[in-house]
């Protein structure tokens, strides 16, 4: 069997819990699962910040705005 989501692209989506449910809404976080694999970790700005060194290298694209941390 064929691991659909092995087929994707890695969407890391690169911001805080209130700002992001703020920008997007479920439906549209929905709609973007069925054409990416899509990882939200969890954390405030400073912890996505910490983290970016093991999030980057899973994503082939992130998704920021406002609160997101500084891309290297």
């Amino acid at each position: 069997m064929i691991d659909k989501d092995a087929q994707l692209p890695t969407v890391v989506l690169l911001m805080p819990l209130p700002l992001r449910d703020k920008v997007f809404a479920a439906e549209a976080l929905h709609r973007l699962t069925q054409s990416a694999r899509v990882l939200i970790p969890e954390g405030d700005t400073g912890e996505l910040q910490r983290r970016l060194p093991e999030i980057l290298p899973q994503a082939d694209a992130c998704l920021t705005g406002w609160g997101a941390p500084a891309l290297p």
